[in-house]
C-alpha cells in the first residue's frame, strides 16, 4: 500500500476529487491522526462504510489513524501497473520534503526564478532541485513515444515502397492490354468502363492482402496492448479504416496509368495491326 505524506493544500494543487468525507484541514491539529484512502484501497479493505472507521498504519511507528475521506483513483505509474491501494496522511509543513507547485506554462521561466529566490532566502546553503511532472511522464512513456515513431516512419515508408510498385504494375499491366483497350474503345466501350476494368484487378488482390493482414495486426496488437493494465479492447473498426485508407491509396496510385491508357487514341495503339 501506498503513503503518501500531504498538506491541507495537496488535493487542490493536484486537483484530485473527493468522492465522500472530507479532506485534511490546516486549522484541525488533530487530523494529523486522521487519513485518507482512494477507491483502491476502499475495496481492497472491503468495508462498507470506510469514513470513521480506524486504520492501524506501520510506517516510522505503528499508528492507528481514522479515515475521513475517500479520494478517486489516480495514476501514480505507468498504464502498465494497476493503481496501488494508497493512503494519503497529514503532515505539518515542516515535515515535508517536496514541495508541489503549479504554474502556468507561459510563466514557467518567471515562476522558477521566483520560487528559487524564496528558497535561497529560507535555505541558502542547500541547492534547490526541481522537475517537471510531463518531463517525468515523458519519461516513463518514452519506450511507447520512440516505438510510435519507428512505426509511423517504417510505416511510411512501406507505404511509399508499396506506391511506387503499384504505379510500375500499373505502367506495366496498361502496356500490356493497350491493344485490347483499343479495340473495346473502338466498339464503344466509354472511359468508365476501362477505367474500371483496369482498377478492379487491382482491388481484389488489395482486399485480400489486406484480410490476410487482419489476423497478423490483430495478435501482434493485442500481445502488445497485454503490457498495460488498463487497456482498450481491438474492434474490427481500424482494421475496416485501414482498408479503406490503403484502397485510396492504391486508387490514386492506379488511377493515373488506368486513366492514361483510357482515354489514349486507340488508333495508336492498333497501327500496327
Amino acid at each position: 500500500m501506498v503513503n503518501i505524506r500531504s498538506d491541507a493544500e495537496f488535493m487542490n494543487t493536484y486537483h484530485f476529487t473527493l468522492q465522500e468525507g472530507r479532506y485534511f484541514s490546516q486549522q484541525r491539529k488533530t487530523d494529523t491522526a486522521t487519513l485518507l484512502i482512494n477507491q483502491a484501497a476502499a475495496k481492497a479493505l472491503n468495508m462498507e462504510d470506510p469514513i470513521g472507521k480506524k486504520l492501524i498504519l506501520v510506517d516510522d511507528s505503528l499508528r492507528s489513524l481514522q479515515i475521513i475521506g475517500i479520494i478517486n483513483d489516480f495514476h501514480l505509474e505507468t498504464l502498465h501497473e494497476k493503481i496501488r491501494p494508497m493512503v494519503t496522511t497529514f503532515s505539518p509543513d515542516e515535515n515535508l520534503r517536496l514541495l508541489s507547485v503549479r504554474i502556468r506554462p507561459d510563466q514557467s521561466a518567471a515562476a522558477i526564478a521566483f520560487i528559487r529566490e524564496q528558497w535561497d532566502s529560507f535555505v541558502p546553503d542547500q541547492p534547490m532541485e526541481y522537475a517537471f511532472f510531463d518531463e517525468r511522464f515523458d519519461r516513463l512513456y518514452r519506450t511507447e513515444l520512440q516505438m510510435s515513431k519507428t512505426f509511423t516512419t517504417f510505416s511510411i515508408l512501406a507505404i511509399f515502397i508499396a506506391c511506387l510498385g503499384l504505379f510500375g504494375l500499373a505502367s506495366f499491366t496498361a502496356e500490356r492490354r493497350i491493344k485490347e483497350i483499343g479495340i473495346r474503345k473502338i466498339l464503344g466501350a466509354p472511359t468508365s468502363t476501362i477505367l474500371t476494368i483496369m482498377i478492379r484487378g487491382f482491388l481484389k488482390w488489395i482486399i485480400i492482402a489486406n484480410v490476410v493482414a487482419w489476423p497478423a495486426a490483430y495478435l501482434l496488437m493485442n500481445h502488445w496492448l497485454q503490457n498495460f493494465a488498463y487497456r482498450i479492447d481491438i474492434g474490427i473498426g481500424p482494421f475496416f479504416a485501414g482498408t479503406i485508407f490503403t484502397l485510396i491509396i492504391a486508387l490514386v496510385t492506379v488511377s493515373y496509368q488506368s486513366i492514361k491508357a483510357a482515354l489514349a487514341n486507340p488508333v495508336d495503339s492498333l497501327h500496327s495491326e
